[in-house]
């Protein structure tokens, strides 16, 4: 399609009836009752987008509908809820000034101040006050996860590893290898609703961040990449045991809940395939990605950082890191939008 018909067609939509033709041959009369092809320019009944209070259904509503009551206005741009239930799923830069909003799969969803459920929404995230549910703002792996150092040769804590030190993982053809470390952010503070606990049939104990990816399936080769925010309870996670049995390559969920406050640390190396233990022994540990959100995605966001630690090694990773960490820090909540645009830079180049 060329530049020149898109553009035709984004500023001329079709109309609902199917008829072609120029915007500005609809009266305004005629634009109000029409149902034109963009939702934000839906207009079916101009009083339901104003509503004071009460129950309406703003989804057929234009831009900046506001309601003071409970309203679904879901799929709108810019909704406005003052007071009350409202669904703002999957809008754009909702506003809930007070109640209890659902934001689920929004864009820079604001919940000014009551119980917004927030699951799932990207980018610029501001829960000013309430129990807003923030899922998305941080990409990492609880800071007691126990890794497997090569270069200690023993189980340490994932917040005691450091730049340049090796650490088991697994590689794309899912043989166990010693990896580097080549990036490593440890958060400050602890943050409340902000990781899943994830406890399995053969005890590990996984705690990482909403959007931290967990692979599930029933084996290595045929994992699925699933944020662990949408793992349940009975979904099989794979492990590292090398085995003819099914069975012996998967543990199952036995429980999945959120967790009131976390310690987390952002911990990449260059197989970003990590192996998680449950004890000291090392025998068998769950697989998990080292990356959030989009696994191949996140890796590529972050090649620039592995490039410097291949080229220059670790002393030149520690020495930048202050400007990594600040990348890393401000990329919270936007890390789909950015590794959105990654994956259709990726398309493009394909």
């Amino acid at each position: 399609m060329k530049l020149s018909t898109l553009a035709l067609l984004l500023l001329n939509p079709p109309l609902a009836s199917g008829e072609g033709g120029i915007r500005s041959a609809v009266t305004s009369d005629e634009s109000d009752s029409a149902n034109v092809g963009w939702p934000w320019e839906k207009k079916k009944d101009r009083t339901s987008c104003q509503c004071g209070a009460g129950h309406c259904d703003q989804r057929a509503c234009g831009q900046g509908a506001t309601c003071g009551g409970h309203c679904n206005q879901e799929g709108l741009f810019g909704p406005t809820c003052g007071a009350g239930h409202c669904n703002q799923q999957n809008t754009v830069n909702p506003m809930c000034g007070a109640g209890n909003c659902k934001q689920q799969n929004s864009t820079n969803p604001s919940c000014g101040a009551g119980h917004c459920c927030q699951a799932g929404a990207t980018g610029n995230i501001s829960c000013k006050a309430g129990h807003c549910d923030c899922q998305q703002w941080y990409q990492c792996i609880g800071g007691s996860t126990l890794l497997y150092s090569c270069s200690e040769e023993k189980i340490i804590h994932a917040r005691d590893a450091k730049i340049g030190h090796r650490v088991k993982t697994k590689t794309d053809d899912g043989e166990i290898v010693c990896s580097d470390v080549y990036y490593l952010f440890e958060h400050e503070d602890t943050f409340e609703e902000l990781a899943v606990e994830i406890m399995t049939s053969s005890g590990i104990d996984l705690t990482v961040s909403y959007d931290h990816i967990v692979y599930v399936g029933e084996s290595f080769e045929d994992r699925r990449e699933v944020p662990s925010q949408r793992v349940k309870a009975g979904d099989k996670l794979i492990t590292s045991t090398h085995s003819s049995s099914p069975t012996a390559a998967v543990v199952e969920a036995v429980r999945v809940k959120s967790v009131g406050e976390a310690g987390l640390v952002n911990v990449l190396t260059t197989n970003p395939h990590l192996l998680v233990f449950s004890d000291e022994s090392a025998e068998s540990g769950v697989v998990i990605s080292a990356h959030a959100v989009d696994h191949n995605a996140y890796g590529v966001l972050f090649a620039p950082v592995k490039y410097i630690y291949w080229t220059f090694g670790a002393k030149a990773v520690e020495y930048m890191n202050p400007l990594f960490k600040t990348f890393d820090y401000y990329s919270k909540g936007k890390t789909a939008e950015l590794t959105g645009y990654v994956k259709w830079m990726m398309a493009i180049e394909s």
